[in-house]
């Protein structure tokens, strides 16, 4: 007997991510799940009186993205912070900070975000700077990249801050010729002062959760994988689940800190549900380009000294705590920028092979700037699975200015190898690292795909045109479409639940304006999503809907 469905999309073309049939016209949804994926000729016999009919006209009906590197917690910039994101010039960002001081006058702390590592370093933000904006209060301005941050002399001086404080093993203290920090804290050196910065209030993580959710479901995102998740912003997620709020499938990965032990992790380890997991350790084995502290094989070329970047775990303090975590069940989630940091990883992923006597559970690695050819093989044998933010991979000042200046060409050339990997038969999937960049996948789809100009933030304007083209290879377009759908969800180890369009799974579906398909590559990205399901309940739908 065929099923009369709650809500039946026809008159489109939906693209299922399932190998056995990815094309179709017609879906019907029942309660949480698919009922049938066919042709519209096949509608009416699941079409009832109370029946939702939303006829497509031509539109595109897709899995829902899953986006498995973000950082939902700082959506607090759009809540309780000052917002310093898409501000480019120093001047910019004062006249932002003052405007902010002037009108937060009550907060013990002055905090922000969203700051860039400028090319030019005459345009970087120092003590001085944010002194002469608010001397008296503490002021805590975190990188977008998350591996800087700025403090004005009064936090400084809360942390103990001074000529004589040594720098942290991974980090550094910057300091101007006579040994004076300047404010700016790269790395580890970030703790130093963060660690005293007051956490936000219970009811506040969860509204900024709750923001950050309604963003990219905005952007047709059903499944974030949180990729720092510190004790305050868990709280507010098995808050908002037990009163049924979240929005999006949520993963919480828990940092390696040495000094934690194995019962610490255990503790907060959730089974959960299909709303909300904590199986995730997230490694965070190097740093960043950007500041020359992703840790590389090869040194990085034009600085005055052989620099390969840091590590921020030696070998034997991984291979000391990540095969008693795997035993226990965790599955790993390791930044790693820089090959030399990838191919650590890998080594640490083997000695937990051997003393566990069995097989990964399934690692991630993310964001692979730079990956050695030859350990494409050991990826295949850690049965690991590779993150990508492709947005990041064009030739825009930060790349040009920092980047490129530092690498040789044929690294250049294989930056970011997403096209590479998947060709190996290694699973890539795609992140955004939220707040870093802007949310939206098919930013990071476009980029990918054209290799032109996509801005980093939504409302930038941009010359796709006129900034070049990136090099190297690009995937096509059902590669990208396929790392933030099917892929994504195998990377979680949920792809029997959702990822594709099938029958029994859950009715995870969103719909856009146009199929990508049958528009030029360089109209995707403003390609707008119209509608978002999740689990049978729409959680974002654009004025005048779906159809």
């Amino acid at each position: 007997m065929s099923p009369i469905c709650d809500t039946v999309y026809l008159g489109g073309t939906v693209h299922t991510m399932d190998p056995a049939t990815p094309r179709a016209s017609m879906v019907g949804v029942l309660g949480t799940d698919i009922a049938f994926v066919g042709e519209d000729v096949d509608a009416e016999d699941h079409v009832g009186p109370s029946t939702r009919v939303i006829d497509l006209g031509g539109k595109m009906l897709l899995p829902g993205f899953h986006d498995t590197h973000a950082h939902p917690i700082t959506a607090s910039v759009f809540v309780s912070e000052c917002n310093l994101y898409g501000l480019y010039t120093k001047s910019e960002m004062l006249a932002a900070l003052a405007d902010w001081v002037k009108t937060d006058r009550t907060s013990a702390w002055v905090r922000g975000s969203g700051w860039r590592v400028p090319p030019d370093q005459a345009e970087q933000l120092l003590r001085q700077d944010l002194d002469a904006i608010e001397p008296d209060r503490p002021m805590f301005l975190g990188c977008m990249d998350g591996h800087h941050a700025v403090a004005n002399s009064k936090a400084l001086a809360l942390a103990g801050i001074d000529e004589t404080t040594e720098d942290p093993s991974f980090g550094e203290i910057h300091r101007d010729r006579s040994g004076k920090p300047t404010g700016l804290l790269i790395e580890h050196a970030v703790h130093l002062v963060a660690e005293i910065v007051p956490d936000f209030d219970h009811d506040t993580n969860k509204e900024v959760l709750r923001h950050a959710m309604s963003i990219a479901n905005s952007y047709g995102i059903v499944a974030m994988a949180d990729a720092w998740t510190d004790p305050p912003a868990e709280r507010a997620y098995r808050s908002l689940w037990e009163e049924g709020a979240l929005t999006a499938r949520i993963n919480m990965c828990y940092p390696l800190v040495l000094d934690q032990e194995l019962g610490d992790y255990t503790s907060r380890r959730l089974e959960g549900d299909e709303m909300l997991r904590g199986r995730w350790i997230k490694v965070m084995a190097d740093g960043v380009m950007e500041s020359l502290t992703a840790y590389v094989k090869d040194g990085y070329t034009n600085t005055p000294h052989e620099n390969h970047g840091l590590a921020a775990f030696t070998d034997q303090q991984l291979w000391e705590r990540m095969p008693a975590l795997e035993a226990a069940g965790f599955q790993f989630h390791s930044h790693a920028i820089g090959d030399a940091a990838v191919a650590q990883i890998l080594t640490a992923l083997e000695v937990c092979r051997e003393r566990n006597g069995g097989p990964n559970n399934r690692p991630i690695i993310a964001h692979n700037y730079l990956i050695d050819p030859v350990d494409y093989r050991r990826i295949r044998d850690a049965g690991a699975t590779l993150n990508f933010t492709m947005l990041w991979r064009q030739r825009d000042d930060t790349l040009e200015g920092i980047v490129h200046r530092h690498l040789d060409e044929a690294r250049f050339e294989r930056l970011m190898p997403l096209a590479e990997a998947d060709a190996e038969g290694i699973v890539v999937h795609g992140g955004s690292d939220f707040y870093v960049s802007q949310i939206d996948p098919l930013a990071s789809i476009a980029q990918a795909v054209t290799g032109k100009a996509v801005p980093y933030f939504r409302h930038l304007p941009y010359e796709p045109e006129s900034q070049p083209l990136m090099s190297g290879r690009r995937p096509d377009l059902d590669t990208m479409l396929r790392a933030y759908t099917i892929n994504g969800a195998f990377a979680y180890g949920v792809e029997n639940l959702t990822g594709s369009i099938e029958v029994g799974k859950r009715a995870d579906l969103i719909v856009l304006e146009h199929d990508l398909f049958d528009i030029p590559p360089e109209r995707i990205y403003g390609t707008e999503v119209l509608q978002t399901m999740l689990n049978g309940e729409v959680v974002y739908e654009k004025d005048g809907g779906a159809g």
